[in-house]
């Protein structure tokens, strides 16, 4: 049971990020029957191939969040730095 408030915070966001996970994998499993439904109407014949110059989705995707993960780096960065501005000198900072 958890005993302080930051406890709880960690409960309910480990509860939180594992139901995200779990309807990630139902969703993920759902994508996978509906491409390989798809896949029995495709044409057998040649292969298709995106146009020169298009990137790879994954590149694509790993660029994206790479780039939000360093903004958000820089907005846990510029939160801190605003409470350690913001707390009066000699205030002792419990974790």
């Amino acid at each position: 049971m958890a005993t302080t408030v930051t406890d709880f915070a960690e409960a309910v966001q480990e509860q939180v990020t594992s139901g995200i996970k779990q309807a990630q994998e139902i969703n993920l499993a759902a994508l996978e029957v509906a491409r390989d439904f798809a896949a029995l109407f495709q044409p057998t014949k040649g292969t298709l191939s995106l146009p020169k110059g298009v990137p790879n989705a994954a590149k694509v995707v790993d660029q994206a969040y790479d780039f939000a993960g360093k903004l958000l780096e820089l907005q846990h960065d510029y939160a801190v730095r605003i409470v350690d501005a913001m707390t009066p000198a000699g205030v002792a900072q419990k974790s």
